[in-house]
């Protein structure tokens, strides 16, 4: 079975972190499916927020990692 073939082939976003805004907007133009997690406190993201972004406190994902061993 060979690779995807990807618009994007040259990016390849690492497992957890931040990335720019500019190639955050060159992904959401791009055909991929996206999960974009906002890990800002929730008044900040009710505030203002990407389209379709989800709102997760880092705290949160960190404390489930925890239960579940990862």
């Amino acid at each position: 079975m060979g690779s995807p073939n990807h618009e994007h082939s040259h990016y390849s976003p690492p497992e957890y972190g931040e990335i720019a805004s500019k190639e955050l907007a060159e992904l959401i133009r791009s055909p991929r499916k996206l999960l974009i997690m906002d890990c800002r406190n929730f008044v900040d993201y009710n505030h203002c927020h990407i389209a379709k972004s989800i709102n997760t406190l880092y705290s949160r994902i960190m404390r489930k990692r925890l239960v579940d061993n990862k």
